[in-house]
């Protein structure tokens, strides 16, 4: 994989700066070092993205005697090292697809790009639509990383120092659930080993390469060649099938700081397109009991999204300068985790 030594600067800069770098590291890495400024600008067309809740992204057309070469320039967002493993990032990127890293620079990494577009919340619940996920996932889930290990230490592990990290970062950090009762940064860490320690006994979970982050704005349709991509690998590793699963559909509500979940969240029968699809692309016939038994799956893990992406949110503010409130956002996670939690507390389900 080649590798430039450019960095696009975030903040303090201009917009123009930002382009300038980013066709520098485009000409750079398509082996066209050698042109001046004004060719890159003449030959380079840098278009802005809005899509991207952490990472700043640029379409870069590169004009060439074979037509205009399409990439995505992915410049990773502030304090966001802290959040993901690069290095695992570029090996499930180039384990998915060989052909799509195009390569790194010194703050992100420029990918081929992929024609579509963005689906919206409103879009991923069309049963059409549905059917076309859920037999992408189920391909990603049958792809095998060279040396990842067969459980789901990777996920946990990641979890885990969120949340120490977050005990550090912001020690005063509190929350109330919506029965009123009142939480502290550190009961964080005492939820996560509790649950953990539950999941560990669940040997019947299948683990399996996840993506662990399939919003609606991570699924790429493109409608010319009736094709679903799947972008966005910061947090993929071996983890639980159905949390991938359940973690789709808490993705119905949206990602936005005033969550609906009681009104987005799929119910059993609309999740039945989805499940059936991924079923079919598995090898399997789509039963009513085979899908009862991943729905019962997809379910009992889904509401652990709540607590991974709350986590992820109150931690995430505390290194973004973007204008988007990822406290309250991450608090709002929380929330949901907890407002689901009874006696008996597991499994955790999110109907």
């Amino acid at each position: 994989m080649k590798e430039v030594d450019i960095e696009v600067p975030l903040a303090d800069t201009t917009h123009e700066e930002q382009y300038a770098r980013s066709r520098a590291v485009v000409a750079e890495l398509t082996g066209h070092g050698h042109w001046t400024q004004a060719e890159q600008e003449e030959r380079i067309h840098i278009i802005p993205f809005t899509l991207g809740l952490t990472n700043l992204l640029f379409k870069a057309e590169v004009e060439g005697e074979g037509g205009a070469r399409e990439m995505m320039v992915r410049v990773y967002g502030a304090g966001t090292g802290a959040l993901v493993d690069r290095e695992r990032e570029l090996a499930v990127l180039q384990s998915v697809d060989d052909e799509l890293v195009v390569g790194a620079f010194a703050n992100g990494v420029v990918l081929a790009f992929k024609p579509g577009k963005c689906l919206r919340p409103h879009q991923i619940d069309a049963p059409a639509m549905q059917a076309r996920i859920g037999a992408g996932l189920a391909r990603l889930h049958r792809r095998r990383m060279p040396g990842a290990p067969a459980d789901a230490r990777q996920f946990w592990a990641t979890l885990r120092s969120w949340t120490r990290d977050l005990i550090e970062r912001v020690p005063d950090y509190t929350f109330e659930s919506f029965d009123g009762k009142k939480f502290a940064a550190k009961d964080l860490m005492t939820e996560l080993e509790e649950t953990e320690a539950y999941f560990s006994t669940r040997n019947d979970l299948p683990v399996v390469l996840c993506h662990n982050d399939l919003n609606a704005e991570n699924c790429i349709f493109d409608e010319a060649s009736d094709t679903m991509t799947f972008v966005d690998y910061e947090y993929t590793c071996t983890a639980y099938r159905g949390f991938d699963i359940g973690n789709h559909f808490c993705e119905y509500a949206g990602i936005d700081t005033n969550l609906d979940f009681s009104g987005c969240y799929p119910s059993r029968e609309a999740q039945r397109p989805f499940l059936a699809a991924y079923l079919r692309e598995s090898g399997k016939e789509a039963t009513e009991e085979e899908v009862a038994a991943l729905f019962e799956e997809a379910n009992a893990c889904a509401q652990l999204s709540n607590l991974f992406w709350g986590v992820w949110g109150v931690l995430q503010d505390t290194f973004s300068t973007l204008d988007f409130d990822f406290t309250q956002y991450g608090t709002r996670r929380l929330q949901e985790y907890y407002s689901r939690i009874r006696e008996p507390k597991y499994p955790l389900r999110m109907l």
